[in-house]
């Protein structure tokens, strides 16, 4: 595994443990939808989240997702909730952002991003 791959599944691990201790229920991580890929499903108080996962130092005004990324995680969504026959008004695509650190990591949660 080379050194990006290794750090994103880190930051993925360290994702899902955050969510896990805020009690939120994981329901899969890394999901195929044709070409498109949730890094994490969650689901807490009746609400389903799509999560992204990035892992990185990112400048302050430098979002880490290209308008192509989102309009895949959106499509992935959209997707998903046809195949399982869910409403979207029941879900949200959210973005964890882990910035590594010698002491632990970062992390930072931007809620909502499909809008």
């Amino acid at each position: 595994m080379n050194i990006k791959k290794t750090l994103g599944a880190k930051g993925e691990l360290a994702a899902k443990t955050w969510l896990i201790g805020k009690k939120y229920q994981i329901i899969g991580s890394n999901i195929r939808i044709g070409h498109h890929e949730i890094d994490l499903l969650a689901k807490k108080d009746g609400l389903l989240i799509f999560f992204e996962i990035k892992t990185g130092h990112y400048l302050l005004d430098d979002f880490p997702l290209k308008k192509q990324q989102l309009q895949s995680l959106k499509i992935a969504r959209i997707k998903y909730c046809e195949i399982h026959h869910i409403s979207l008004e029941t879900t949200r695509l959210d973005l964890i952002i882990i910035t590594p650190a010698k002491e632990g990591a970062k992390l930072e949660w931007l809620a909502n991003i499909s809008l």
